[in-house]
């Protein structure tokens, strides 16, 4: 019996230790940068070294990848430019918030059924084809090519 109660109470230690560490803990990939936002006080902050860091729960982090990404306009015609190489510019961070806010960028377009196409963009991905084919330029983008 008291090697089961031990067990239930490792078992039980073990889920809230994973849940707070789920819940309290970001990582950020070496190609990455966090946007980190209080809900309590507002305040926005950008982090920009890698690594396991602690936050409380009422914190959340967006994650922005700066790596080049291939955006295209999905289209059955072969006689046009439909696709770029563009980055996300960190060093602008400030003009994205402008116009597009804080939000978790991972959820943007995640929930759709777009059936047809070779390419469907997710996320951080589907915002920057957004801003890559706007005719507005932006300073946060940058365009590498266009083929």
């Amino acid at each position: 019996m008291s090697a089961l109660l031990d067990l239930r109470t490792y078992t039980a230690l073990a889920v809230m230790l994973a849940l707070i560490m789920s819940i309290c803990t970001y990582r950020l990939q070496p190609a990455e940068i966090g946007l980190k936002r209080d809900w309590m006080t507002g305040e926005t902050v950008v982090v920009t070294e890698p690594g396991i860091r602690l936050k409380m729960p009422w914190v959340m982090v967006a994650h922005i990848d700066t790596r080049p990404m291939r955006v295209c306009v999905t289209s059955a015609a072969r006689a046009i430019l439909s696709c770029k190489l563009v980055r996300f510019n960190p060093q602008h961070i400030d003009g994205f918030l402008k116009v597009e806010g804080f939000g978790l960028y991972w959820w943007s377009n995640r929930l759709s059924f777009n059936l047809g196409h070779e390419e469907t963009y997710r996320g951080f991905a589907d915002i920057m084809r957004g801003y890559a084919f706007s005719s507005v330029s932006y300073s946060f983008i940058e365009e590498i090519d266009a083929y």
